[in-house]
């Protein structure tokens, strides 16, 4: 896959958001919707590998690719307008010995 200049921007625009929450972990930042782009949630779709599990929703990389560019222009547009509510993760109880008869969520 080649590298565009839209993704080495995202790249380092990442990079010196990670660079800053560690340098300051009380950090807050705004404005990070200017960010999300259709061309950079292009890449990161592309940077996803296929064969892993599939998201919350059930879909395969595969099938949210078949409309890849109208999935990726309504997630930007639901995102922008704040009207994007992900699913929450699935949640796993497991009860460990230590410390004893505790759970742990995954």
């Amino acid at each position: 896959m080649d590298v565009t200049k839209s993704d080495i921007k995202m790249e380092t625009k990442l990079n010196k958001i990670t660079h800053l929450s560690k340098q300051d972990s009380q950090m807050k930042f705004s404005k990070l919707m200017p960010h999300f782009t259709e061309a950079n949630l292009l890449s990161c779709f592309n940077e996803l590998n296929g064969k892993k599990a599939v998201g919350i929703d059930g879909k395969t990389k595969a099938a949210y690719a078949e409309d890849l560019t109208h999935n990726i222009q309504n997630l930007v547009r639901r995102m922008k307008s704040f009207s994007y509510h992900p699913e929450p993760v699935s949640l796993i109880t497991l009860s460990t010995a230590f410390p004893p008869n505790s759970d742990q969520v995954i």
